[in-house]
């Protein structure tokens, strides 16, 4: 499944993942990486550009985007269950 900073899917909990708004016929289906995606493993230089041209577009895809606050309460809980019990911070 590609990325987008807007995606059409999320998970629903970890074996689940779900439609979070209409998807259209054809339409690619998509995930935000950042709900998946944590640093545990990765070397400290991964960096993915972003393409997705959607009006929340992050430009790049890091590995630590899980931990940024505002990705953290858009997906609430939407993440793959590891997220936040190792990343998330506590408002």
């Amino acid at each position: 499944m590609n990325h987008s900073c807007n995606p059409n899917c999320w998970y629903k909990d970890d074996h689940t993942i779900i439609a979070c708004r209409n998807i259209k016929p054809n339409e690619e289906l998509t995930m935000d990486y950042a709900t998946f995606m944590s640093s545990s493993g990765l070397e400290d230089d991964i960096v993915l550009r972003c393409n997705c041209n959607s009006e929340l577009c992050r430009k790049q895809i890091k590995k630590d985007d899980c931990s940024l606050p505002e990705i953290q309460k858009r997906y609430e809980n939407h993440f793959y269950s590891f997220i936040p019990r190792n990343y998330f911070r506590h408002f």
